[in-house]
């Protein structure tokens, strides 16, 4: 009963998953999460800060699924982190002397030092945005601060973002990537300047998969019923094929994070959900899926 596999092969999780292979057992995960949460805390560079909230939706997936997850309560979580992420788009840390302190915090030498302290005076000092991991980032921290309502950071989080971001893999390409730039710049205090020409990128490429995610975010907010009930299925179902050849390592691979995103705001909007299968609903996230009641 310890690891994920056993209790995938018992339940009803196996028919969703029935094909996505996940080592390690729950433990292992909850364990990383924290240990994510605790880097999060703690370190004074670079990625860390992100990490909150990837580590808060992890516990929020374990949840969702049925397994036992962190002691402490999801919504005072859910406050740290995205204080946390504000702080790692807003904040001050990229200096050289906390750099410093990184490097010597993970054991590096001194030539290995000197190389991260170059990169970083390149590109993370001149210009943050071109080396900050923004995608997933985001991605979660929309998706939270739509959760737990905190919409006031949401849009602080949103304005932060320019409509011109740089690729960066995670597995999907860049036009899927960027469409959740094109979700961030309908919850922002003001408008974000160029994002016309992204939506346009984003519009004459092939890729199904983005083209769907472009349409479904436009149908929410125009309120277009009919068209967001048509995608929403067909969303989910290229999510799973997007990855079908990734083997997730974590839970939160498994939940369509901007979708979900997507459904919270077109239920806050009186938009109906369509009819869904249990696989497709199994990749959204909402407050009431991981137990909270609310959406």
């Amino acid at each position: 009963m310890e690891y994920l596999e056993t209790w995938i092969l018992m339940g009803y999780v196996e028919k969703l998953i029935q094909n996505w292979p996940l080592s390690g057992s729950s433990l292992d995960l909850l364990v990383s999460a924290e240990r994510q949460l605790k880097d999060a805390r703690s370190s004074a560079f670079v990625d860390s800060r992100a990490w909150a909230c990837q580590a808060l939706l992890e516990f929020c997936a374990l949840k969702q699924f049925g397994f036992d997850t962190t002691d402490e309560p999801l919504q005072q979580l859910a406050k740290e982190a995205i204080q946390l992420g504000i702080d790692f788009y807003y904040g001050d840390w990229a200096t050289e002397e906390n750099i410093i302190k990184w490097c010597k915090s993970q054991g590096w030498e001194a030539t290995d030092q000197r190389t991260t302290i170059e990169i970083s005076r390149c590109s993370t000092v001149s210009d943050p945005k071109t080396l900050k991991p923004w995608r997933d980032a985001l991605s979660a921290l929309i998706l939270l601060c739509t959760m737990f309502q905190e919409t006031e950071s949401r849009a602080k989080i949103c304005d932060w973002f320019g409509a011109s971001p740089k690729p960066e893999y995670s597995g999907l390409y860049f036009e899927t990537e960027a469409t959740t730039i094109v979700l961030a710049s309908f919850l922002r205090t003001k408008p974000m300047d160029g994002i016309e020409k992204l939506v346009a990128e984003i519009a004459k490429c092939k890729r199904p998969y983005a083209l769907a995610r472009l349409k479904l975010i436009h149908a929410c907010f125009d309120g277009d019923q009919h068209v967001f009930g048509a995608l929403l299925p067909e969303c989910l179902d290229l999510f799973y094929k997007s990855h079908k050849k990734k083997e997730p390592c974590i839970m939160t691979d498994l939940i369509a994070v901007d979708e979900s995103t997507v459904v919270l705001l077109a239920r806050d909007k009186g938009l109906v959900i369509p009819p869904l299968s249990e696989k497709q609903t199994w990749a959204l996230m909402s407050a009431e899926s991981i137990g909270l009641g609310g959406n």
